[in-house]
């Protein structure tokens, strides 16, 4: 499968923005949404179909054995269905509060070596060289350090709000339970969670309600990094983020 288009910019003389921000942001933006309306969206299908089908069970086996499965692995596999969703009952929402991160995860990856590229060709704020060298790795940083180096690569004027911070520093806490607890409730998470009533152990479940604030945190967060090294190097050359170091300085 070919890498995921960006939305096509006829980038004009005398622009007052590079198009390479708005081009991220405007997918990372309907990534973002598909990812989290794409696991109750398929919640509600399954629904609808298990409703309207009295023997859909039967069906199912029967389309899982007709793939070769033999009755004793769907019986196996359902107990473990069974099982899982006993002990993950909002795995809806964790799993579109997983993918959601993963495509902020992208477009962060992706303004980083932007911002790497352009501060070759327009201004380049001080930085601290941990910050600098960490430009095209911020994908592989907490998310707190990620808006660090994205503040100082902006000299500090990205103005992205405490309680825009904290929510998704929230989603971040609840994602990494998921991805290394089963969604288990630790210690760490208790001392740094701006939520209250968990004990240790306790399922981490998610509401639908956490992850549209979530989800509408990152967009704001998303608009505003786009907006603003869009304009702070709208003079610097195109960028290519698929070509390799030594074309992308052959091409400027």
């Amino acid at each position: 499968m070919p890498r995921i288009p960006l939305p096509s910019y006829q980038r004009k003389p005398g622009s007052p923005v590079h198009p390479f921000p708005y081009q991220i942001g405007m997918r990372a933006h309907e990534l973002l949404q598909g990812a989290t309306f794409y696991p109750i969206f398929m919640d509600d299908v399954a629904g609808l179909y298990r409703d309207k089908t009295p023997n859909m069970m039967e069906e199912l086996q029967q389309l899982y054995k007709a793939r070769g499965m033999s009755d004793s692995d769907w019986n196996i596999n359902i107990d473990a269905l069974t099982k899982y969703m006993m002990y993950q009952p909002s795995v809806v929402m964790q799993t579109a509060v997983t993918a959601g991160l993963s495509h902020w995860d992208w477009y962060v990856g992706k303004i980083g070596g932007f911002i790497e590229f352009a501060r070759k060709y327009g201004p380049a704020p001080e930085m601290s060289q941990n910050r600098k060298d960490n430009l095209t790795k911020i994908p592989l940083c907490p998310f707190p350090e990620q808006i660090r180096i994205l503040e100082e690569a902006s000299d500090k004027s990205l103005n992205v709000s405490k309680s825009q911070l904290d929510l998704v520093g929230e989603m971040v806490l609840a994602r990494n339970l998921g991805i290394h607890n089963q969604w288990e409730v630790t210690s760490y998470y208790i001392q740094n969670t701006h939520t209250t009533g968990w004990s240790l152990g306790d399922i981490r479940e998610v509401t639908p309600k956490e992850v549209e604030a979530w989800r509408d945190a990152l967009y704001e967060i998303i608009k505003r990094t786009t907006d603003h090294f869009a304009k702070m190097y709208s003079k610097v050359p195109d960028f290519d983020p698929y070509a390799t170091p030594k074309a992308q300085n052959t091409a400027t």
